[in-house]
């Protein structure tokens, strides 16, 4: 090994994206103002899961009630839209857990993005994390970037789409 090699320091996979120096100051004044803790997360992912819960119930609730059952398909239709937006609520909590900012200890912070919202949302934590901030980030709004599809693409898939 050369002593140029062995002099680089080693480089996480995970290393941090520089963004933009504005949107660094945004990030700091953000961050300045919202301290990590261990509760906020939590109280998150308890009030998903209790809407998620509740919306479930009262939909079953208005099947079963031999008065209400005329309009179960209405409230059916209104969980399954109550609940899909708090799926995208347990979504951002894993997107959160992957950056360490859902909790400031870092086992309840894996613990939540991983078993409380990951998992029901089917994703690992590593593996949304790795696709996240290895593969995302680092080609933020490229031709690289997995998330990114440019318009020209997004119309040849589309016209491909109907055929």
């Amino acid at each position: 090994m050369s002593s140029e090699t062995s002099s680089h320091k080693h480089v996480s996979p995970f290393e941090r994206y520089k963004f933009d120096k504005n949107l660094r100051n945004e990030i700091a004044k953000y961050t300045l103002a919202n301290k990590r803790d261990n509760y906020h997360g939590l109280l998150a992912i308890i009030a998903d899961w209790t809407i998620i819960i509740a919306c479930a119930s009262i939909s079953q609730y208005v099947r079963n009630n031999i008065y209400l059952s005329f309009i179960w398909p209405v409230s059916y239709a209104l969980a399954i839209c109550i609940i899909g937006a708090r799926q995208r609520g347990l979504a951002r909590g894993l997107h959160e857990a992957t950056h360490n900012c859902f909790a400031s200890n870092k086992y309840l912070n894996f613990f939540l993005g991983t078993f409380c919202s990951g998992y029901v949302i089917f994703q690992s934590f590593r593996g949304y994390q790795v696709s996240h901030v290895k593969n995302h980030h680092p080609y933020l709004g490229t031709d690289r970037d997995p998330d990114y599809v440019p318009r020209k693409k997004l119309r040849y898939l589309l016209l491909a789409k109907q055929l």
